[in-house]
């Protein structure tokens, strides 16, 4: 049987050939088997945010986000961004909180935040 690298790989191939409703389809599915692998977290949630799926989005980024032993954790910054794209009431707010405690705690995307932060 495949690994789940190997699904991984098999799912960032269709993404990259822009095919993202299939990514998303491969990504969900590798998560649904093994509810632990981060990384498909990231890339579900990436290939929503693209779709415009932004709730579901949000959810990848959330569950992403509370992770505490990931060494570099996106979920904060991902999900500012696509707070920032659903762009309903209070989630401006909420996503400048969001860049705000990636820069106070050093996280993955601190330059990004630093620049997305300087917008306002």
């Amino acid at each position: 049987t495949m690994g789940k690298q190997d699904s991984l790989q098999i799912g960032l191939s269709i993404y990259n050939e822009g095919r993202m409703e299939e990514a998303l389809k491969q990504f969900e599915t590798i998560v649904r088997n093994d509810t632990t692998f981060i990384e498909a977290k990231k890339y579900a949630g990436i290939v929503s945010l693209r779709l415009g799926q932004y709730d579901k989005a949000i959810d990848y980024f959330s569950q992403l986000e509370n992770y505490t032993g990931l060494y570099a954790n996106p979920g904060k910054f991902y999900k500012a961004l696509t707070l920032l794209k659903r762009n309903q009431p209070g989630d401006t707010d909420t996503a400048k909180q969001l860049l705000q405690q990636v820069v106070d705690n050093d996280l993955e995307e601190k330059k990004e935040a630093v620049k997305w932060l300087k917008k306002w």
